[in-house]
């Protein structure tokens, strides 16, 4: 179950729901003007607990961003022990580079 981190409303519904894995996403599903605030969020949930037997999971934005460093921060410091995955974005295919 994908959740927008920068939803209280969705983020407490989260807790009760019968599934076997929470991702509280703060990639697409959150507004650039709303990144920082849903960073907040999430660590507040995540520190708040009430997960019960699941998966908690937080995908972050692309390292490509200026929000991704200060995503994995927050959540790494700001709610250690209450995640069990960081799940990285999709990257883009390397690039092959050519000797001359």
């Amino acid at each position: 179950m994908s959740v927008p981190a920068s939803s209280e409303r969705f983020l407490a519904k989260a807790r009760g729901l019968p599934v076997d894995e929470v991702m509280l996403d703060l990639e697409d599903s959150v507004a650039p003007d709303a990144k920082a605030a849903a960073r907040e969020l999430a660590v507040a949930a995540l520190l708040a607990g009430g997960w019960g037997e699941k998966l908690v999971a937080v995908r972050v934005n692309d390292v490509t961003t200026p929000w991704a460093y200060q995503d994995v921060i927050a959540v790494t410091e700001g709610a250690q022990g209450a995640v069990d995955t960081l799940i990285l974005p999709q990257g883009e295919r390397p690039r092959r580079r050519h000797l001359a």
